[in-house]
Order: C-alpha cells, then sequence, then structure tokens
C-alpha cells in the first residue's frame, strides 16, 4: 500500500516520503470521520474507536450512548410539579443499528419511559455512510436539544454527532454519543 506524503508523492514507507524524505506524521493524514481522533498514519483502523478506514463505514458497534438523568438540564427546561429523579441510574446502550428510535414505550430502542416530557417517538438517531450518527427529532412535543443548545433542533433536520456530543430530551434526559470504551 502506498502513501501520499504532503509534497503529493506516493511512498511505500510510512514514516518518511521515500521520494523527497518528508516526515510522514499523524497530522498529514485526516482525523478519524468516527470520533475526530488523530490518525497515526496510514493505519487500517482508528486506535480510539477501531473505525475502519478501508471500509465504506465503522464496525457495527462502535458507538455508544450514555443515558442519564441531567439535574442542569431539568432545572433549566422542568415544568412546575415534576420532581427530579434522585436516584436515577445511567445505562448504556450499543449503537449497532443504522436507526434507533429513541422515545416511550417497548417500540423504541432507547425506551425514556422514566421522564414524561419525552414523546413516544421523540427522535431518531441515523447511522450515516461513514459510520457517524445523526440525531433527528420527530416532531416531539418539548423538542431535542444538542450540547446544551438554546434553540431546539428543527423537526426533521439531521445534527451531525461526533465524542461527546450530547442529546438533551424530556424533563431531565441527556444523551452523550460516544465512542465504544472496551470491555
Amino acid at each position: 500500500m502506498s502513501v501520499a506524503c504532503p509534497g503529493g508523492h506516493a511512498s511505500e514507507t510510512t514514516d518518511y516520503c521515500d521520494q523527497c524524505g518528508a516526515p510522514l506524521t499523524a497530522s498529514a493524514a485526516p482525523p478519524c470521520p468516527a470520533c475526530a481522533a488523530p490518525r497515526a498514519g496510514p493505519t487500517r483502523f482508528c486506535e480510539s474507536c477501531g473505525y475502519d478506514f478501508e471500509a465504506a463505514r465503522g464496525r457495527a458497534a462502535a458507538w455508544e450512548a450514555v443515558i442519564e438523568a441531567d439535574r442542569a438540564h431539568f432545572e433549566r427546561v422542568a415544568a412546575d410539579g415534576l420532581s427530579f429523579p434522585e436516584t436515577a441510574a445511567s445505562r448504556v446502550v450499543a449503537l449497532d443499528r443504522d436507526e434507533l428510535c429513541i422515545g416511550r414505550g417497548t417500540k423504541c430502542d432507547i425506551d425514556l419511559s422514566d421522564d414524561p416530557a419525552v414523546s413516544h417517538a421523540h427522535a431518531k438517531l441515523v447511522r450515516r455512510d461513514d459510520g457517524a450518527y445523526v440525531v433527528l427529532d420527530l416532531d416531539s412535543t418539548n423538542g431535542t436539544t444538542v450540547n446544551d443548545g438554546e434553540d431546539p433542533v428543527a423537526p426533521g433536520t439531521q445534527v451531525p454527532l461526533a465524542d461527546g456530543d450530547r442529546i438533551a430530551v424530556g424533563a431531565w434526559t441527556t444523551i452523550t454519543i460516544r465512542a465504544a470504551r472496551a470491555p
């Protein structure tokens, strides 16, 4: 496999260009499209999330969602009469399908029935061809925000997500998208 150096030469070596001697550093390679980690040279797989640079998309279970009750979100949006769930446990869901429904009830892949301000079909996570995900609000009653944004996502608008992005739904639920952690 040949590697392109910063000068545009095809090099058979991976540390220095075998034509002009320029160093082939991680900065010469674009970052991982799935998690934005710096690419360590011409390796096939991302060292952070396992993304396969030679395939059309990353590994199926390269992403996960961490679901938590978020007091700061609750303080910003909760209606009178609701109480924050002090004993709510966080949970991790593998993002292992092309589409995952976020909502209330067993018909949704990410069931948030404990949050009364989440719509039955609130939002959807959709995997792109590069392995990363986007979130779409499904015209929910109380809206969806990303990264503590002031304005909710317009229904049907695809918002690209990266490692660490936070989706806020309902009265207290925050879903953090992250590269899957090794077991």
